[in-house]
């Protein structure tokens, strides 16, 4: 069963179709174009599921950081970034288009630094990273918003190693889970079209079985590259790690797309930019949410997500066309035509990161994020894809 459940005291989100609201989330033009097209997401799913089973049901859950993907054939198949959905079916379902990996985000308190140039520097960072290609650990810290960076508690004044990367190696290959013409499911895959062009592309019974035993395989290999990489750069300094996913499959039925689904107890870490402080945040129980066969689960962003760059919607909404070789944006009088090949990524000048890099941003969206600021973190050291070196903050 799935329920929502409205947060104590909370004047805009009572249901889940508040969420489909973009003034209860962030509320930029990007939100405004990507809700509706969600909404045409969920019915599609849901006509594939009731294939199956009558009784099935589907629903999207849309985030707080709800965004712009990176990948043109992840939001071409119906999905954003930020975003969770479950669905509910007797038949096992694999939906490819969420281009599943395992993303995951990790801290680990440190005993004293004292020196941090000694401590953080390029050569340790490349001398790790080559014994690394030894065991096959290929870590994308220098893709998109992946990072290793070296922190400062505001609250307890300790050193933290935070890092957010996935399995560089498990992406474009035949026996990952991106889809593509060489992937092992590509003669299996079932595609469910709909008048207007949207598709809904999946795996069904024993292959689905297969994309799910896949995806558990890379959240395990992740959370073995995090901890290694952690303790390699660290060696005897570290007092206590935690690892959370924000995406991948916590369960065969749910889908998490750059967001946290937490628990209870989780202090998890939330993202602004380069520079800028990360904060570890706690749901409180009066935050709404999601109650899962009586199990209750807190969505969390893990950032700000991105938005369509110079995007300007003040007296017309743009929306999104899918056509079979490529994905339209449709502003005013405008086309812009992205094709479905095999590179993979929107050109790096349509999206943007969001600067939302302030504190009061936690009051001022608390209709949503309900919870404790345990610790900021201030960024003192990074390597990242902005530098492919390492900089340093005062």
């Amino acid at each position: 069963m799935i329920e929502f459940i409205a947060g104590f005291g909370n004047e805009k989100l009572n249901k889940r179709e508040d969420l489909f609201n973009a003034k209860n989330l962030l509320g930029d033009d990007t939100q405004r174009i990507l809700l509706p097209f969600l909404r045409s997401t969920e019915q599609l799913i849901l006509n594939v599921v009731k294939k199956y089973d009558s009784f099935g049901d589907v629903k999207i859950f849309p985030a707080l950081d709800l965004g712009i993907p990176n990948n043109k054939v992840r939001l071409a198949g119906g999905f954003a970034t930020g975003m969770m959905f479950l669905w509910e079916c007797k038949r096992k379902l694999a939906f490819v288009d969420t281009t599943m990996n395992v993303c995951s985000s990790s801290y680990y308190e440190l005993n004293e630094i004292e020196d941090i140039k000694e401590f953080f520097n390029i050569d340790k960072i490349d001398s790790i990273l080559q014994e690394a290609k030894q065991r096959n650990y290929l870590f994308d810290l220098t893709s998109g918003n992946h990072f290793l960076m070296l922190c400062k508690s505001e609250h307890k004044g300790k050193y933290f190693l935070v890092m957010h990367f996935s399995d560089m190696g498990a992406k474009n290959i035949v026996d990952g889970l991106y889809p593509s013409e060489n992937i092992w499911y590509s003669k299996k895959l079932k595609t469910y079209v709909a008048e207007n062009g949207r598709y809904i592309r999946y795996l069904i019974d024993d292959d689905a079985e297969k994309f799910y035993e896949k995806v558990k395989m890379l959240k395990n290999r992740n959370e073995l590259m995090h901890n290694w990489l952690a303790n390699e750069f660290c060696k005897n300094k570290i007092i206590s790690g935690h690892i959370y996913h924000h995406y991948g499959m916590p369960k065969d039925n749910i889908a998490i797309i750059g967001t946290y689904l937490s628990k209870k107890d989780d202090i998890v870490p939330i993202f602004t930019n380069t520079g800028y402080p990360i904060y570890l945040f706690k749901p409180m129980p009066q935050m709404w949410h999601i109650l899962l066969n009586k199990e209750e689960f807190y969505l969390i962003p893990h950032g700000w997500g991105q938005e369509v760059a110079n995007l300007n919607a003040s007296t017309y909404l743009p929306y999104f066309e899918v056509h079979k070789n490529f994905l339209r944006l449709v502003n005013e009088e405008q086309y812009y035509d992205f094709k479905l090949d095999d590179s993979l990524h929107f050109p790096d000048k349509f999206s943007e990161i969001r600067k939302l890099n302030c504190y009061n941003y936690f009051e001022r969206y608390k209709n949503y994020l309900n919870g404790q600021l345990v610790d900021t973190l201030e960024q003192k050291a990074v390597y990242c894809k902005k530098y492919y070196k390492v900089k340093y903050y005062e």
